[in-house]
């Protein structure tokens, strides 16, 4: 009997999980589901935004109603031509963009809101460009009418030449101003407090060229003139280019730097001795040096490369671009004097 009884119970238990038993309709109150109902009730039965997917995608393929909105779903993301990965954001005026050889900004895989992004940064980039320049002019027409008045006007030249106090007063302010545009970030950022400074420095420059000018005859300070002009002819025309970045050989530049640095100083002692062909060279060195500069701030301000310039920074822009090419006129018309 007892064999009997446990063949029934297992009989029973086996039956309980087919559809068409008999058995199975008699006892539905009391029977013990199979394993796949306990798996598909847990399944429908787990906690999280993301549980019920496919239950949800089932019913909505149905023509059931959707299912009700989460709070707690994240938002909805939007990716950009840019976000390869996490931003790194730069303290300093210049940002660094590494782009892949797929990630291109006008390619026909891109949606909406990605040509919208493109075209937006690409408006930006253009009008801190067009500002920039338009700063520059500025500062340089200042500089060219000062040295104008200061050659060509008698009294105005006498004075610039003789008054020599008036030099270090225009080294103190433009070191000053200049420190105070660098270093502090809110200050050249914050109308009109940046123009005032950058109209500071441009004249303590400007006046600093003139006193250097009057000391040379006018076919050197022509000569220096059209030179400075080339050089910023081909600078452009180089900074325009896109299969050349210089912005990729920062650390180079900076060895550079530093080792002219310490030519110069030895330039400066060995020309006291009487050894001017050394400042000679020293001269040429700088005046390819601020080339390199002058090509390395404006692949900044144009964007596109590996580190470029934040749209706020036009300040910044346009006083790099000021020194590069207001130090290149300066070496030239060394160079030319001690070559004649």
């Amino acid at each position: 009997m007892g064999e009997q009884s446990e063949t029934n119970n297992s009989d029973n238990s086996i039956t309980l999980c087919k559809d068409d038993s008999p058995m199975k309709k008699d006892k539905e109150e009391t029977s013990i589901p199979c394993a796949d109902e306990i798996i598909t009730c847990a399944r429908e039965e787990s906690v999280g935004p993301y549980s019920r997917n496919e239950t949800q995608r089932a019913g909505i393929n149905q023509g059931e109603p959707p299912p009700p909105y989460e709070r707690n779903a994240p938002p909805p993301y939007y990716s950009s031509y840019r976000s390869e990965g996490p931003q790194q954001q730069s303290s300093g005026p210049y940002s660094s963009r590494r782009r892949s050889r797929n990630n291109r900004p006008f390619g026909n895989d891109l949606s909406y809101e990605e040509v919208a992004i493109v075209f937006e940064d690409v408006s930006i980039r253009h009008a801190f460009v067009q500002k920039v320049f338009t700063i520059l002019f500025a500062q340089l027409s200042i500089t060219t009418a000062l040295n104008l008045l200061a050659l060509f006007h008698k009294p105005t030249g006498d004075f610039i030449r003789e008054t020599t106090y008036m030099s270090y007063i225009m080294m103190a302010i433009f070191f000053t101003t200049y420190l105070a545009l660098i270093c502090i970030k809110s200050l050249r950022r914050k109308f009109p407090v940046n123009y005032i400074f950058l109209f500071l420095l441009t004249i303590s420059m400007s006046y600093l060229t003139a006193f250097m000018t009057v000391r040379y005859e006018t076919k050197i300070v022509v000569s220096a003139v059209g030179t400075t002009m080339l050089i910023c002819f081909i600078v452009s025309l180089l900074a325009c280019q896109t299969w050349f970045d210089i912005t990729k050989w920062t650390f180079i530049i900076a060895i550079a730097s530093i080792i002219v640095m310490v030519f110069g100083l030895i330039a400066m002692i060995m020309s006291i001795f009487g050894y001017k062909i050394i400042w000679m060279i020293y001269c040429g060195l700088v005046v390819l040096l601020c080339s390199v500069f002058l090509l390395y701030d404006m692949q900044c301000i144009l964007g596109g490369r590996r580190i470029e310039l934040s749209p706020e920074e036009y300040i910044y822009g346009a006083l790099n671009l000021y020194i590069d090419i207001i130090y290149i006129f300066w070496y030239l018309l060394q160079l030319y004097a001690y070559c004649r």
